[in-house]
């Protein structure tokens, strides 16, 4: 029971929204840099002169302002467990999902009725819907594997022995169903441009899967799930390695670029990609999040703690080339980094803490504006 209780903290730290016990964030400031970002194939692999992190530029600050959204105000999922499910009622997008984690920190403020795991669909406007895996020949599961397209079109669900893949189309209740080779699938994510969704197993995150939505085709690489993330526009992907590089896996042979300061690399996980490439680093880093330019393998930006030495925030997607989105565990707070400009501000907030959420970039990008 101990083990297997280990392995599913690990799987969270991948999953969850973490925290800390306020909303203090600081960051760096820009350097100034073109952020004009190569694609994969040309990706320059000259190792780049590390320098030091300016300390003077690792400066902690306040969120600088809250701008939240009406749609993202005070969030509860005890409001959604009386929702209709997206087969009684489909909706043409969503704009996030979210799931209660078995580690919540306020378990007695959720009630009996909010399933620990269970998918919740919020829509643009703010309507919940609930998805029943079993409405789709699943069973229910504490760690669901669930992943929601940028677009906030599309839902991939994946459970059941022998497991299977299920790939929903929210607007029609389309379901396409393809059975797996992994048999214990976690981690789903969906490439950019919808045309991909990957995952890995439970019992190696050191190779993932890549399933091709027009060709039902499945592929293996090796290539750490827990360090990885679709980067630009295609379904091109990008791992953190710990060495202090970059490795790009996509169509034509995989490259590399060094990183300005290796030492970031180490500790990368929750990985997020768009035009630039963010991680979460460990929870008692001072440098907690990271933002470098893979093109060229330049910090761009990072949020640091070097008071409260625990820093936890998780880099959620990318709703334009500069703005990232952030979550924050304990106090449930959502916020919108610009990371050129270095403006944070707080967008929403879940009142039920402990909640696993995944947004659709796409969709709050146009929300936000």
């Amino acid at each position: 029971m101990g083990l297997r209780r280990a392995a599913v903290a690990a799987l969270l730290c991948a999953m969850v929204l973490s925290g800390c016990a306020s909303d203090v964030i600081a960051q760096r400031e820009p350097t100034g840099r073109a952020s004009g970002t190569a694609s994969p194939s040309s990706m320059p692999t000259g190792v780049v002169r590390a320098e030091p992190i300016p300390r003077d530029l690792l400066v902690g600050s306040q969120a600088t302002e809250d701008r939240t959204l009406p749609v993202l105000d005070e969030l509860d999922l005890n409001q959604a467990v009386d929702a209709p499910t997206v087969v009684e009622a489909p909706v043409p997008r969503a704009l996030l999902v979210s799931q209660l984690s078995p580690f919540s920190p306020e378990p007695d403020t959720v009630a009996a009725s909010v399933v620990v795991g269970r998918p919740y669909l919020l829509t643009p406007s703010g309507e919940w819907r609930r998805v029943e895996p079993s409405d789709y020949g699943l069973p229910a599961h504490v760690e669901q594997p669930v992943a929601l397209s940028r677009d906030g079109r599309s839902l991939a669900l994946a459970g059941g022995d022998p497991a299977r893949l299920v790939v929903l189309d929210l607007a029609s209740g389309r379901v396409a169903t393809r059975s797996l080779p992994s048999p214990a699938p976690v981690g789903l994510r969906w490439s950019h441009d919808g045309s991909e969704i990957s995952w890995f197993d439970r019992a190696d995150p050191a190779v993932t899967y890549r399933y091709r939505v027009s060709t039902a085709r499945i592929v293996r690489s090796t290539i750490h799930s827990l360090r990885a993330t679709y980067v630009g526009v295609g379904s091109a992907i990008v791992e953190v390695r710990p060495s202090g590089s970059l490795r790009f896996h996509g169509d034509a042979d995989a490259r590399e670029q060094a990183l300005e300061h290796p030492r970031l690399a180490r500790g990368g996980a929750q990985v997020s990609g768009g035009r630039f490439v963010a991680w979460a680093r460990s929870a008692t880093a001072e440098v907690g999040v990271v933002v470098v330019d893979p093109g060229t393998g330049r910090l761009q930006a990072a949020l640091t703690a070097p008071d409260e030495r625990r820093l936890r925030l998780s880099p959620g997607a990318w709703l334009s080339p500069d703005d990232l989105l952030l979550t924050q565990w304990s106090t449930g707070s959502i916020f919108v980094w610009n990371v050129l400009s270095r403006e944070v501000v707080r967008i929403g907030r879940f009142a039920t803490r402990g909640v696993a959420l995944q947004v659709a970039g796409g969709v709050l990008g146009e929300l936000i504006g």
